[in-house]
């Protein structure tokens, strides 16, 4: 975004992140005018601190309803206009919603009265590590993972997984504990037993960034992507890796993104459309000979940095020109 149209500020609300040592971070930092912290503040600090600053032209909400979000704090403060990545829970016909070409139907249907800002195919461009990629298994002891952090998973899911474990006697399953202890662990474990399971056949890691996450795909085949996923991170690291998962399709926006990302790199018969489904083309592929080539072709899948910042340079140009009638 060119700095002779825009002053830049960042409100920072993250506190996991790794801000001395994640490059994308130290590359913000140094192009924005303010950077702002307000992860160890409650809303009306924070917006005391954050009215302190020059008015707010546009305001981009970019965490929506995840772990941390602030959302009373996002429509508490004052700006023309504001936007965010859609996934607000509530239809706000002040808000622009930020989406995808290929979930533009999604977002139609959900809101039909809020403007929106939309960007080319998938809407982001994701680059990892570039982490060699090792070969996965084939035939019998398949490594099964789902590496959504378990606190993002519920009940109906963990029934889900035993059920897919229950097809093939030889397959284990690795479950990313993110920050989470061995209370957590201890937990999960017993849902599986409770479902006739050896307990192991499980297995627990702690992978909380990028890195980490890619190199955990590396030590398993299969991906397992939760009913209701939103996690774009470990599902894209999936494919970044090598590695194919099966989702459940999703006409709604905000759990849309697993079968879009599937079908973007041609994988749309991993897209399940009901338990049974799910079942069926996880024994399928738990069974078929690994697939190859799939770093390649989410990259092909993806506009260009340039592309998605010229798209989005146009649509703020255009909100400006609004607020200027």
């Amino acid at each position: 975004m060119p700095s002779e149209h825009y002053r830049t500020v960042i409100i920072d609300n993250d506190r996991y992140a790794k801000k001395d040592n994640d490059f994308g971070t130290q590359r913000i930092f140094l192009v924005t005018d303010h950077w702002v912290q307000i992860e160890d503040l409650n809303d009306e600090d924070a917006l005391d601190l954050i009215n302190q600053l020059p008015p707010l032209d546009i305001l981009i909400d970019t965490d929506g309803v995840g772990v941390c979000h602030r959302l009373p704090l996002f429509y508490a403060l004052n700006a023309h206009r504001k936007a965010s990545w859609g996934r607000l829970p509530i239809p706000n016909e002040n808000v622009y919603l930020i989406c995808a070409k290929s979930n533009e139907a999604s977002f139609g249907a959900y809101y039909p009265n809020s403007p929106k800002i939309e960007l080319p195919r998938l809407g982001n461009h994701t680059r990892f590590p570039d982490i060699p990629i090792q070969p996965a298994r084939s035939g019998e002891n398949r490594r099964l993972a789902c590496l959504t952090p378990i606190h993002c998973i519920d009940e109906l899911n963990w029934f889900l997984f035993a059920e897919v474990l229950k097809t093939n006697a030889t397959t284990t399953l690795t479950l990313n504990l993110g920050n989470l202890s061995h209370e957590a662990r201890d937990y999960v474990t017993q849902l599986f037993v409770r479902q006739g399971l050896d307990n192991k056949r499980l297995i627990f890691i702690n992978a909380i960034s990028e890195e980490d996450i890619c190199h955990a795909w590396n030590q398993a085949d299969i991906g397992l992507a939760p009913i209701g996923d939103s996690s774009q991170l470990a599902l894209t690291a999936c494919l970044w890796m090598g590695r194919p998962y099966i989702a459940f399709t999703s006409d709604a926006p905000w759990s849309a993104y697993p079968g879009n990302l599937l079908e973007s790199v041609g994988l749309s018969r991993l897209v399940a459309t009901s338990l049974e489904d799910y079942l069926d083309r996880a024994a399928e592929l738990t069974s078929s000979y690994p697939l190859t080539g799939l770093r390649a072709a989410m990259i092909f899948s993806q506009p260009t940095p340039c592309e998605l910042a010229t798209t989005f340079d146009a649509a703020i140009q255009n909100i400006s020109l609004e607020n200027s009638v």
